[in-house]
């Protein structure tokens, strides 16, 4: 037992050495520069000043380590790499090491990439710069296993980590592309780890090092580096089944080099005034690891089909590039974006209608709700509740409520009829284009006999104005663009056999004032909700006579000032330009029963009926037959090709003036137009190629046509998966969205339960990628700004 006394004299002793050192430190700074006092008499490689550094180094002569170290410098703490020759250090290695002394040293490689002769140069040199360097191999029988060890090094431990954190690249380690992509797509990805798989085994599953980073980790993200391939394929099959066997239900993306493939790739190997650059930024409190998401990417939101009770939909939100991704739903009953503030609203199957910010706050608007649509300005909301009465399985009951974004003022509208549901989404056909009245059809029921029929509303936000009555069994609504009319359609029998086969067209102002039926017209309904032309001042319609049911094209001044002007007898209405001046019809041409293919050739005119061309046989594409330019300047379109025998050859991509100087351009041989960017200097276009010349496509582009320049167009990705017919620029213009797949199919086009349809989107500028964000797509729409 020590007493008392001892304690205190070893207190006294303490306290002696204590001001005996004091003294020693005063008079050595009398004397010599303020350093430790270790330091001065330590050799120079026992200590060093400052941050603590990583030095990743890997072989030169090989891409699958120097892409992991890369990867690995990128991520891991204070790290830059380097790559040394097979025969040993260089001489400017060896003076940044000992420049920099770090303090870890981590090798990338097993023996037969980093010689043990050579590991032991690099170790003697590390620690002549500082003596306590811990030097460490990341190493392993194949470069899978090496690629394990260094995403390992590269993220925290797992259970630090967490999970649903980190991304896992996956590549063909034995592709020397794929492994440069994959180092360059984790270096502006945050908390990213490259994995490899052998191309020789992956028929068999996931090698275990790559599966048990998936099992650890249970990543929030898996790319896999490369388009479809047979490679491609079982990569994605495997790391499917390693996500099944913990459990873990996520999104597989890919993830590619855009633009044409390049014969040679240039090597990338890290090199030593790169890594001086990082060591010295790093001192300087410059530089950190990859942050987390870019928040300029546009976000996008997107429906997977998955079964379910409801649309058997998952809903996502994402950045074009896959990060932030946010699962919003499991099932849901539709979904759409506010055009006011970019704030996602969606009805879950449970009937509460959710609205979300991107950055996750979350509330409930009002219930019971279903498909929810905005007004144009975002200021109000519609949504629908879909019912089954009488329990057959069947929904046979609609009512609509209608709200303030906010959730405010929540009031049902009653039953409403099925019509009011499809056209709800139809851009100028329900909502006024001020957000202020909105146009639908309510079902009333005859409280003697139980019938319903249809009666057409015209509600204003303001609880507090009387709704507008304007008649019964109404068809079809649209708003003229500046909300001064009204068209609607009603049910009638132009050739008197009983049947609703054509319409009467009305116009009206929107207080049901100064109605006028303007006759009948033909009775498709989608095609007669955009009949103004954007200045609000005329319509074109596809009149019938009365005589014999015969079909012509009308153009008709809003204001009712002159009567109809005839353009072209049989004429169907494709369209009118952005700027009003002109638009394009389509007239069937030859004889029914002659033994000649009928063909249908397409027509722009003035609105005036002047100006009249023909632009031949056009094939429509997802978006009509004639695509305008924002401005109006410019239409294009896809004309026809047939072979000597008459047949369908493919069709080829062109583009003219609205006004038709200059006639028509040919964008390129064979192909297919997309979409014009918002700016309308851009359009979007895919070629098709035949490359072994036996009559087949063989190959898709696609490419970027520039109006007005005469150089070679752009290719963003040269071999397309699958077919695409449509696609989508992002408001910003940085990105286009398309979806490939067995049938036509665009974003924000509605087709439900699609399987086997990607969602790709593209990088405009560098540096440039293609992501696959979703498979079995269902659904898609870029967030408004």
């Amino acid at each position: 037992m020590i007493s008392i006394s001892t304690v205190r004299r070893q207190s006294r002793r303490s306290s002696r050495t204590a001001r005996a050192a004091l003294a020693l430190v005063a008079a050595l700074a009398v004397v010599a520069p303020a350093v430790p006092a270790a330091a001065a008499e330590a050799p120079s490689n026992q200590v060093r000043y400052g941050t603590n550094l990583t030095l990743v180094v890997a072989n030169c002569p090989s891409p699958a380590d120097n892409a992991v170290a890369q990867a690995l410098a990128r991520h891991a703490r204070n790290a830059a790499a380097v790559c040394i020759e097979s025969d040993g250090l260089s001489p400017e290695t060896a003076a940044l090491i000992a420049e920099f002394a770090p303090d870890r040293v981590l090798v990338v490689g097993g023996e037969s990439a980093v010689l043990p002769a050579v590991m032991d140069e690099l170790t003697a040199a590390v620690r002549a710069a500082y003596r306590w360097t811990v030097v460490e191999r990341l190493g392993g029988t194949s470069r899978v296993e090496t690629a394990a060890a260094a995403a390992r090094a590269a993220l925290e431990r797992p259970e630090v980590a967490g999970p649903n954190t980190v991304t896992l690249i996956v590549a063909n380690g034995w592709n020397s592309a794929d492994v440069r992509t994959a180092a360059a797509f984790a270096a502006v990805t945050a908390d990213a780890a490259v994995a490899y798989i052998s191309p020789n085994t992956i028929a068999d599953g996931l090698p275990a090092a790559t599966a048990s980073l998936i099992a650890d980790y249970r990543p929030a993200r898996v790319v896999i580096v490369g388009l479809a391939d047979a490679v491609g394929s079982a990569t994605e099959t495997a790391v499917e089944a390693a996500l099944d066997d913990i459990g873990q239900i996520i999104e597989i993306e890919r993830v590619a080099e855009a633009g044409e493939p390049r014969a040679t790739i240039p090597e990338t190997s890290p090199s030593v005034p790169t890594a001086r650059a990082i060591f010295t930024a790093i001192r300087q409190g410059e530089r950190s690891r990859v942050p987390a998401g870019d928040t300029s990417l546009p976000y996008v939101g997107i429906s997977k089909a998955a079964g379910g009770s409801g649309w058997g939909e998952r809903l996502w939100t994402m950045r074009a590039d896959g990060s932030d991704r946010q699962l919003r739903s499991d099932d849901h009953n539709g979904w759409s974006w506010n055009p006011r503030d970019g704030s996602l609203g969606w009805a879950e199957v449970d009937g509460r209608l959710i609205v979300s910010t991107v950055d996750g706050d979350t509330n409930v608007l009002f219930e019971p709700a279903g498909y929810p649509v905005w007004s144009p300005d975002g200021n109000g909301v519609v949504a629908f509740e879909l019912s089954d009465s009488d329990g057959n399985g069947r929904v046979d009951r609609i009512e609509a409520y209608v709200a303030e974004s906010d959730g405010r003022r929540i009031r049902s509208l009653g039953r409403v009829a099925y019509r009011t549901l499809l056209f709800a989404n139809v851009p100028g056909a329900f909502w006024s284009p001020d957000g202020q009245h909105f146009a639908y059809v309510g079902l009333i029921t005859d409280p003697d006999t139980g019938a319903t029929k249809s009666r057409a509303h015209i509600e204003s936000m303001d609880s507090n104005a009387p709704a507008l009555t304007l008649g019964d069994d109404v068809t079809f609504f649209g708003w003229s663009p500046h909300g001064r009319h009204i068209t609607y359609g009603t049910s009638s029998d132009c050739d008197g056999d009983g049947g609703d086969d054509s319409q009467n067209l009305w116009i009206a102002k929107p207080d049901g004032g100064s109605a006028r039926d303007l006759g009948l017209i033909d009775r498709i309904q989608w095609r007669s909700v955009q009949l103004w032309s954007p200045d609000g001042t005329h319509i074109a319609y596809e009149a019938l006579d009365p005589a014999d049911c015969s079909m012509q094209l009308h153009i008709q001044a809003a204001s009712g000032d002159s009567g109809a002007l005839a353009m072209a007898r049989g004429g169907r209405f494709l369209g009118w330009s952005p700027n009003s001046t002109h638009l394009g019809y389509a007239v069937t041409v030859g004889t029914p029963g002659a033994g000649v293919p009928l063909q249908e050739h397409t027509w722009v005119a003035r609105r005036d009926g002047s100006d009249t061309r023909r632009l031949g046989e056009v094939q429509r594409s997802i978006d009509g037959e004639l695509l305008w330019s924002p401005d109006g300047s410019h239409v294009a379109y896809n004309a026809a090709l047939r072979d000597a025998d008459g047949n369908r050859a493919g069709t080829q991509p062109r583009i003219e003036r609205s006004n038709g100087i200059g006639g028509s351009g040919v964008i390129d041989e064979n192909g297919n137009v997309l979409e014009w960017s918002r700016g309308g200097k851009r359009l979007a276009y895919v070629a098709h190629y035949d490359d072994d010349s036996n009559g087949v496509v063989d190959r898709r582009a696609l490419r970027v046509h520039t109006v007005g320049s005469l150089g070679a167009e752009v290719t963003l990705v040269d071999g397309l998966p699958d077919i695409t017919l449509g696609a989508r620029w992002s408001p910003d213009g940085a990105y286009i969205g398309y979806v490939s797949g067995p049938t036509q199919y665009i974003l924000d086009w509605f087709i439900r339960r699609r399987q086997g349809h990607n969602a790709w989107f593209v990088a405009i500028e560098g540096p440039r990628w293609t992501h696959r964000l979703m498979t079995d797509v269902a659904w898609g729409e870029w967030q408004p700004r």
